[in-house]
C-alpha cells in the first residue's frame, strides 16, 4: 500500500486517507472510504481538486477483511467476533466467566507491522457480551503475507484470548472455633461469601460449626464432598497459623492434598488451598469476612470456572499481590 496525492479523477477507486470537510466544518466524506464517481462531485462542490489516497497493491488485504480474519483467529472458546468496522474487530464474551490471555503470543502478534491487538488482563472477570479484546488494522490494508503469518500465529496452539465460563454451582462453608463464637464466625463468613459466590453463579450451603479438632473437621469435609459440594470453604475463629495447624491436618486426614499454605498477597496471605479429588478446599484467611477486596476475590472466580489451580499459580500472585 502506498499513500499518494492525486487529482480527484485519479483518486476514484482508491481509499481516501483524510476526512474531507465543508467550509462550515461538516464532514462530507470520511477517511477509509473507497472513492466512487458521486464522491468526485462532492469534492468539487467543496472546492477540492486533489486528495491523498491509499493505493493498494495486488497482494494487500483491505482493513475490514483483514480485521475479520485476524479476529476470527484470535477468538478462542467463549469468545466471538461481535462486529468489524473501520479496520477493527471487537471480540466479546459469549458467557460470563474469566478472561484468559496468552500474553507471550499476544506480544509476538503485536510485533507484526500494521497490527494492534489489545485485550483485558488475564483472569479478569467478564460478563456475557462484554468486550474482551479488539484487533485493529492500523493502515488501510496489510500485505497478505503479514496477515497470513499473524493469523497462523494467532490460530496455532492455545487461544490468544478465551473466556472460561463459570461452571461450579454448589459450595459448602464449614466454620470452626468455640461455641461462644459460633454465630459471629458463621454469620461473618457466610454473609460475605454468599455475596461473592453469587456473582459467579454459586450457591452457598452453610455447614456445621465445628470444634478446633482434627477428626470432626476431617469428617465434615468428607461429608460435604459426598453430599455434592463442588467447593469446600473452611473459616475459623482464628486463621490457620501454620501448615501443621489443626485445620491443615484435618484437611489431609480427610484425604485431600494440600497444594499451598501461605500466598504472597495482602490481604489474604494466610490462605490454604487443597484438593479432595477434583473438589477444591480453601482454608480461609480472616479477611474473607470483609467486603473489601482481598485475595479470595482473585481466586474464587477462577475456581468457579473449574480451573484447577497449582502452587505456581498461587506463587505468581506475588506480582501485584499488594492489593488495594
Amino acid at each position: 500500500m502506498k499513500v499518494k496525492r492525486v487529482s480527484v479523477g485519479e483518486a476514484l477507486g482508491h481509499v481516501l486517507v483524510h476526512n474531507q470537510l465543508a467550509a462550515d466544518g461538516r464532514k462530507v466524506l470520511a477517511k477509509g472510504r473507497r472513492l466512487a464517481a458521486p464522491d468526485a462531485e462532492t469534492l468539487a462542490a467543496i472546492g477540492v481538486d486533489h486528495v491523498y489516497v491509499a493505493v493498494l497493491a495486488p497482494d494487500d488485504v483491505p482493513e475490514d477483511a483483514a480485521a475479520a480474519q485476524l479476529g476470527a483467529a484470535l477468538a478462542g472458546h467463549g469468545v466471538e467476533v461481535s462486529r468489524v468496522t473501520a479496520g477493527r474487530a471487537d471480540l466479546v464474551a459469549s458467557a460470563a466467566g474469566v478472561c484468559k490471555v496468552g500474553a507471550e503470543r499476544l506480544l509476538e502478534l503485536n510485533r507484526s507491522p500494521g497490527l494492534a491487538v489489545a485485550t483485558l488482563r488475564t483472569d479478569e472477570v467478564v460478563e456475557r457480551g462484554e468486550r474482551v479484546a479488539t484487533a485493529k488494522i492500523v493502515p488501510f490494508a496489510v500485505s497478505r503475507d503479514t496477515l497470513g503469518a499473524a493469523v497462523s500465529l494467532a490460530a496455532g496452539g492455545e487461544p490468544v484470548v478465551a473466556v472460561r465460563a463459570f461452571a461450579l454451582t454448589a459450595a459448602t462453608l464449614l466454620t470452626t472455633g468455640s461455641d461462644t463464637g459460633r454465630a459471629q464466625v458463621a454469620d461473618a463468613f457466610g454473609a460475605s461469601l454468599e455475596d461473592r459466590l453469587g456473582r459467579y453463579g454459586m450457591r452457598l450451603t452453610r455447614g456445621p460449626h465445628l470444634p478446633e479438632e482434627q477428626e470432626p473437621i476431617a469428617r465434615a469435609v468428607r461429608e460435604a464432598v459426598a453430599a455434592g459440594a463442588q467447593l469446600v470453604l473452611i473459616g475459623g475463629e482464628t486463621s490457620i497459623m501454620d501448615v501443621d495447624d489443626v485445620t491443615p491436618g484435618a484437611i489431609r486426614a480427610a484425604g485431600a492434598e494440600v497444594v499451598q499454605y501461605g500466598v504472597p498477597a495482602e490481604p489474604g496471605s494466610l490462605l490454604l488451598l487443597a484438593y479432595h479429588g477434583e473438589v477444591p478446599v480453601l482454608g480461609l484467611p480472616g479477611c474473607a469476612k470483609s467486603a473489601r477486596p482481598n485475595l479470595i476475590d482473585q481466586l474464587l472466580p477462577r475456581i468457579a470456572t473449574g480451573e484447577r489451580l497449582t502452587r505456581s499459580d498461587l506463587l505468581a500472585l506475588g506480582h501485584g499481590g499488594l492489593l488495594r
